[in-house]
């Protein structure tokens, strides 16, 4: 495997060559293997994955096989290696990258809950009248989405997709 960031014992031989198509709980991708399915977004999918030599659940990003041309796969590289600069309580950090059996991959902490500010903002339609703090706590949630993001600013990273669906949340 060309992996970056791994640590630990050599990873255990993967599976051959597979489209993201193709892809399901079980298949081991370098030294991850992948547990279950998160989500899709215009770059490829994110799994749940167990990193085998360190034994911790890590969210694996895949890019999507037709997206497999120079360009976008210089872009995820990009992308890992920005992400990776930064460190920050409001930015999921990122452990490695790399390419195995023709899959790019980059492996990232693995959010508890993996709610996102869509789907608080989805709940709280739902709840008719807010609570007296409501808008005290929106706002402090918003400054910790501007803190994060000022942070990568000053690293000279611009997030560019910044939507609601792509703000993690915690417990």
């Amino acid at each position: 495997p060309d992996s970056v960031g791994s640590r630990g014992e050599a990873p255990r031989q993967s599976t051959p060559t597979f489209s993201t198509h193709s892809i399901r709980k079980g298949f081991v991708i370098g030294d991850f293997e992948l547990q279950r399915h998160l989500g899709r977004g215009g770059m490829g999918e994110v799994w749940e994955a167990q990193q085998v030599t360190l034994n911790r659940k890590v969210a694996l990003k895949l890019l999507a096989r037709d997206r497999m041309d120079a360009r976008s796969i210089e872009y995820f590289a990009r992308e890992a290696r920005a992400a990776a600069r930064l460190a920050h309580p409001g930015i999921v950090p990122v452990f490695g990258a790399g390419m195995d059996s023709g899959v790019h991959w980059i492996a990232m902490e693995l959010v508890p809950g993996g709610a996102t500010l869509a789907n608080f903002i989805e709940d709280v339609r739902g709840q008719g009248e807010h609570s007296p703090d409501y808008y005290k706590r929106v706002s402090e949630l918003m400054v910790k989405v501007a803190d994060a993001l000022q942070a990568a600013h000053e690293e000279g990273v611009i997030h560019r997709d910044l939507k609601p669906h792509n703000v993690l949340m915690t417990p």
